[in-house]
């Protein structure tokens, strides 16, 4: 759990340029990036524990893409009626513990809390909310449900737009997993540059064996990218959720290709409920968010039924292979 700081920090040219790196492959060697920047492995190793000391980086996470592994996700928006701290927090305990749900965001704006469930099909999605409901009846007002059809994880070029990462263009292999590959998936999903000997270790399996399979599923894209985890509030950035709901879902993909060109988006999600996009922004201004959505709205303007903003005043939970999924799936 990461709380919003007053202290701000910058990112020199030698820190943008590191981060840049673990962008294109989060579990690069210090060695491999040292190379890449042209800065000493000491000097590498020392500026991403600085960064790791400053709580602007806390770890490198693995993107999993749930639906190919026969799952789905959806973004569930909760508006709060009581404003009781104790069970506030016995509520965000809960969504914390719970086995099935990987992103729990507190916002302010229209909803007060987003929070990303996997499930197996509607049925147990529904199974989730209600059992949350019944336990919280008091608390929860209304929410409404957001089910995503595709992540696109970006890197957070505002941060390094001298050295802006671009999003990769990948034609996927056709690869099944198997168990092994859950439970290698289980052991990197919060801490993606877990070393090989570990996992070996762990898991009682050829380190080669191992890496294989990493590669597998990142041909097939079963993971999508090992993503430095950051707290860009210390460098002075807000992080906004934007929905956006639209009039012609045909322009889905064209918007998501716009999106994908703005520095400051980091995450694109598209698909259908109370939003067909949306996507995650990092500003320094408010007048910067405005400018960005105005120069979207000027553009879809015949095809953009409506868009909400609201900003992220902290997170608690950031997994995409939460406990329970690995003995659930198949």
């Amino acid at each position: 759990m990461q709380k919003v700081t007053k202290e701000l920090l910058s990112l020199d040219t030698k820190d943008q340029k590191i981060l840049a790196e673990l962008f294109r492959d989060g579990r690069a060697h210090y060695s491999t990036i040292a190379k890449n920047t042209h800065i000493s492995k000491d000097i590498v190793n020392y500026r991403i524990s600085k960064l790791i000391e400053s709580g602007v980086m806390t770890n490198v996470s693995t993107i999993i893409d749930v639906n190919k592994l026969g799952w789905s996700s959806a973004i569930v928006f909760f508006k709060i009626m009581n404003l009781d701290k104790t069970k506030i927090k016995q509520f965000v305990k809960y969504l914390v513990d719970s086995p099935f749900i990987v992103e729990i965001l507190e916002l302010a704006g229209r909803w007060d809390f987003i929070v990303r469930f996997y499930h197996k099909d509607n049925a147990h999605l529904n199974q989730q909310i209600s059992e949350l409901e019944t336990r919280f009846p008091n608390l929860i007002d209304n929410h409404s449900i957001f089910f995503i059809s595709e992540n696109i994880p970006l890197p957070y070029n505002a941060l390094f737009t001298e050295h802006a990462v671009k999003a990769k263009r990948s034609t996927y292999q056709l690869y099944k997993p198997d168990k092994l590959d859950l439970k290698i998936l289980s052991k990197i999903s919060f801490y993606g540059r877990t070393p090989l000997a570990k996992l070996q270790e762990e898991l009682n399996e050829n380190r080669m064996t191992i890496y294989n399979r990493i590669n597998k599923m990142l041909k097939a894209g079963i993971i999508q990218s090992f993503r430095p985890n950051l707290f860009t509030e210390k460098l002075g950035f807000h992080w906004y959720i934007i929905d956006v709901k639209l009039n012609n879902r045909a322009q889905v993909k064209a918007i998501a290709d716009k999106l994908k060109n703005i520095l400051n988006v980091h995450w694109i999600m598209y698909g259908f409920g109370v939003a067909d996009i949306a996507f995650d922004i990092q500003v320094k201004h408010v007048q910067e968010l405005q400018s960005i959505l105005y120069m979207i709205r000027e553009q879809f303007s015949k095809d953009i039924k409506s868009v909400e903003s609201s900003i992220v005043i902290q997170d608690y939970k950031w997994d995409f292979f939460p406990k329970g999924f690995l003995k659930q799936i198949d």
